[in-house]
């Protein structure tokens, strides 16, 4: 959908949010269709431009309203991101606008005849509790969503590519230090690809069905590339003195989501403690154990992911010393 169109749609349809919304959706599934790798440059900095002017002067949009431009411009921030290929710089232009809404801060709203009282406030009326720009309300719930749902691991949503270019951009957010959400999803990832007990490869002799066991290989594949893009921020979730400073600030819960952030039956087994929930020291260690076994698997696509894995995250261990 042209970025103008987009604009036009969103201030028209003030009070129809979700007829936009379905609208905004299928045009931009259709744009994914057509050009994975599209740069959503200008449509994302107009709908972020609408958004704080419809919040900050427009005081008849309801919060609700807003809250569901804000669902429409998560959704085509993590549509672009399963459409663009790691190495593509829109991936960074991605996460440029993210950065840039965090940096416009805490908005002002103008007050209001009917409701004079909520001048100057923050978007506590949100459902996830987070300001406008400064907590990038609803990114986190619905990143997190895409995991907590297992849309990520099912083949009729995800694909190979999809999966692969999700899992960057996820180790992107980490790198920049938003942990909000895409911590959680990193967790799950690791949680399902080292912890849980799973064939090396696929049963190319069976036909897959709903309930098929996920392969390693299908999995490390985008943990390779999560774990490359995120630099020192695994590292940094992982260590003792910093795991505290980086959930800080979160809108979810990892004790939650024991789905994706409890310890998985292979750590367990191995004596973690089976009530621990996120990152921690003892759990890194147990996913290096996990790669160097994978290194060694002797299937040359599985131990290449693993051994890429190692190789930053020991790199990243080293230079940092925090663990």
């Amino acid at each position: 959908m042209p970025c103008s169109q987009i604009c036009d749609n969103m201030s028209s349809l003030a009070d129809d949010s979700l007829s936009f919304s379905r609208q905004v959706r299928q045009e931009i599934d259709e744009q994914v269709q057509r050009a994975p790798n599209s740069n959503y440059d200008m449509t994302l900095s107009s709908i972020i431009h609408v958004i704080s002017a419809q919040y900050t002067q427009n005081t008849t949009n309801s919060w609700v309203t807003i809250e569901h431009r804000l669902h429409d411009l998560w959704y085509i921030v993590i549509q672009a991101a399963k459409s663009i290929e790691p190495l593509n710089p829109a991936q960074d232009t991605l996460i440029r606008h993210i950065m840039l809404m965090k940096a416009l801060g805490r908005l002002r709203r103008a007050s209001s005849p009917l409701s004079p009282t909520i001048a100057n406030k923050g978007l506590a009326g949100f459902s996830d509790g987070a300001e406008l720009w400064s907590g990038l309300p609803l990114l986190a719930k619905d990143l997190t969503e895409e995991f907590s749902t297992y849309r990520y691991y099912q083949d009729t949503v995800y694909d190979t590519d999809k999966r692969k270019n999700l899992g960057a951009f996820i180790g992107r957010l980490l790198s920049v230090g938003l942990y909000d959400g895409s911590a959680l999803c990193a967790l799950s990832l690791f949680r399902e690809t080292l912890e849980t007990p799973r064939p090396l490869v696929a049963d190319e002799s069976s036909e897959p069905t709903p309930d098929t066991l996920w392969a390693i290989e299908d999995l490390i594949y985008p943990l390779h590339h999560l774990v490359i893009a995120s630099d020192f921020s695994l590292t940094i979730l992982s260590s003792k003195r910093s795991a505290a400073v980086a959930v800080t600030a979160s809108t979810v819960n990892p004790a939650d989501y024991p789905h994706l952030a409890g310890l998985g039956e292979l750590a367990v087994q191995a004596g973690l403690p089976s009530s621990s929930t996120g990152f921690s020291p003892d759990r890194w260690r147990f996913w290096i154990q996990r790669l160097e076994e994978l290194a060694q698997c002797g299937i040359n696509h599985v131990a290449g992911d693993a051994t890429s894995c190692l190789t930053v995250m020991q790199m990243a261990q080293e230079d940092t010393m925090l663990l």
